[in-house]
């Protein structure tokens, strides 16, 4: 069985910019609330900046979103990409677009990476409706 890739960093967010210098710029980053208009929430593109090491050359990645519905998980997107390492003590930064995210409802998702059809790392984001100002949260 083929080593699985190791994890360093893990962060959504809506774009990467790569410098002159090569240097990477993360852009607005998600934390652990996103706060939408209304739902369905489409959101045109979430990216997935991670950095990725013990990688043995050609590698899939599978991203997959899923909501959180007490036990059970309901897959909302899933896209696969092929990294090729070159150097499994390298760090390698790893970029991956998922466009056409659509939020169902309001709830905490699951942004899941997998290599070999095991999970490297997951980032739990809760979605909510947001508050305009002057109006009172619905009880």
């Amino acid at each position: 069985m083929k080593a699985l890739p190791k994890v360093l960093s893990f962060i959504l967010c809506a774009g990467v910019v790569k410098r002159e210098n090569g240097r990477l710029d993360v852009l607005g980053v998600f934390r652990s609330t996103a706060a939408v208009r209304s739902f369905p929430a489409d959101i045109e593109r979430i990216v997935i900046f991670a950095e990725l090491t013990n990688g043995h050359g050609r590698t899939p990645i599978d991203v997959r979103v899923c909501l959180v519905d007490g036990l059970d998980e309901q897959e909302i997107i899933g896209k696969r990409v092929t990294y090729t390492f070159r150097d499994p003590l390298a760090v390698e930064p790893v970029v991956i677009e998922v466009r056409g995210v659509q939020f169902p409802r309001a709830g905490q998702y699951r942004f899941i990476l997998e290599s070999d059809g095991r999970i490297i790392q997951e980032r739990k984001l809760q979605v909510v409706a947001r508050v305009a100002e002057g109006e009172a949260p619905e009880a």
